[in-house]
């Protein structure tokens, strides 16, 4: 359950009294942080104590370098857009002295949070490193962590660490020294790949920290890689995610072929495919109905993004196209996040969508999708589609509940002999 940012606030401020109580008070005056912006909705970030401005323009996803402060029981932090005066965070923290920080910033627009740990663990035993996960995606959900020096596929590993939580580190598991490769998937589902990260080196007795930063896709992650008290990398998905919304004629296979992977999709109209994993980048696919080539595209798919392939009309004259998905979970804890989407071909005029009579989608041309609206979880006694013209709608769901925190698409699809509305939960 996500705390509120007031309660977020005392949580730090009570942690870092703890730490500073354990450091013993060291003996330097100054203490060292950099910062971590984990947050794609506030952009570059500037970051002020006491009123000074310590960390300016620190891009998405980036890490900054180490600024030296002077020890004190109190200081006022501000976090703010770059090049901004308002503040979008403000706490009170501590630092100790001879002591290195990290500051992780993260979370949606509205409630962006902080985490923080310090750099001065004890080193790993001779021969052996230590490494553990920080999650900093709020939307990811928790994570498990896998690593092989020799394994290429995860197919047969073991978890090293299991359900790390948004907000949440694990423990630090010790391996020998070498490089490894490592996999963040989704808790208890190892099929469900979130990161790869090729490489990551574990010199002789370091400690190294994978800080996990969100996408736009709100599933898949990228990552910051930090040794402690070293050198800090940047670790950008490889991969997309793709699904298939066969919209064509009922009962019409429609398959998407890649010339990296060959069948990548194919699914019998009506019907919506899961998300499969896809390079990132120009991907060019075929697609095909009922085993006819009609349509070869060059997609362009930035990292961690997720991506609806529409293929709608008839069997004779199909029509696709690719459209962004944002499976980012609304902030407010009350409200979920829907939209339309129209892959109805036969239809007379824009379509709408309603929930017990208030407009949700309005005027959505065939081939197209609704921005997303923000709406009140909980139940509803009707969700409908209707075109222009008609009283009765083309799609219409009864006593409907809508979980808080969760991403709906309604996906308008089929004939006007037969018409098809599919209510999909995306998160």
């Amino acid at each position: 359950m996500a705390l509120s940012r007031r309660h977020w606030l005392v949580c730090i401020a009570l942690a870092v009294v703890a730490v500073v109580g354990g450091c013993g008070g060291g003996s330097s005056d100054s203490a060292k942080v950099r910062i971590i912006n984990a947050s794609l909705d506030y952009g570059a970030l500037d970051v002020y104590f006491d009123g000074t401005i310590k960390h300016s323009n620190v891009a998405v996803g980036s890490t900054s370098g180490y600024i030296e402060y002077e020890v004190k029981s109190s200081k006022t932090l501000k976090v703010t857009r770059a090049g901004s005066a308002a503040a979008v965070l403000e706490a009170t923290v501590s630092t100790a002295g001879n002591t290195d920080y990290v500051y992780v910033f993260y979370g949606n627009e509205g409630n962006l949070r902080l985490s923080y740990y310090t750099e001065n663990e004890a080193d790993a035993s001779s021969g052996k490193a230590k490494l553990r996960v920080l999650n900093g995606s709020t939307d990811s959900g928790a994570l498990d962590l896998y690593a092989s020096a020799s394994a290429t596929e995860i197919t047969d590993l073991i978890a090293k660490s299991s359900s790390i939580s948004p907000a949440g580190a694990s423990a630090w598991v010790e391996f020998d020294k070498g490089t490894y490769k490592v996999w963040l998937t989704a808790s208890g589902d190892k099929s469900d790949i979130r990161l790869a990260i090729p490489s990551v080196t574990l010199d002789d007795k370091k400690l190294v920290t994978i800080i996990v930063t969100p996408s736009k896709g709100g599933a898949l992650v990228h990552a910051q890689v930090l040794v402690q008290q070293g050198a800090v990398s940047s670790v950008e998905n490889a991969s997309a995610r793709l699904r298939l919304v066969a919209g064509l004629d009922q009962g019409t296979r429609v398959t998407v072929n890649s010339t990296a992977t060959q069948r990548l999709l194919s699914n019998t109209s009506p019907s919506i495919s899961s998300y499969v994993l896809v390079p990132k980048g120009s991907t060019n696919l075929t697609v095909q109905s009922n085993a006819t080539e009609y349509a070869s595209l060059t997609m362009d798919l930035a990292a961690g993004t997720d991506n609806t392939l529409l293929a709608y009309g008839t069997a004779t004259q199909p029509i696709a196209k690719v459209m962004s998905d944002d499976n980012r979970a609304p902030t407010s804890s009350s409200k979920t996040k829907m939209r339309l989407i129209n892959g109805f071909a036969p239809a007379v005029g824009p379509l709408t969508l309603s929930a017990d009579y208030f407009p949700v989608a309005s005027s959505i041309a065939v081939g197209d999708a609704s921005p997303y609206a923000q709406i009140s979880s909980g139940g509803y006694s009707r969700l409908d589609v209707t075109e222009p013209g008609s009283s009765a709608p083309l799609y219409l769901a009864s006593d409907v509940t809508l979980s808080a925190q969760s991403v709906y698409t309604v996906f308008m699809l089929g004939s006007r002999a037969v018409p098809v509305g599919i209510l999909r939960k995306d998160r």
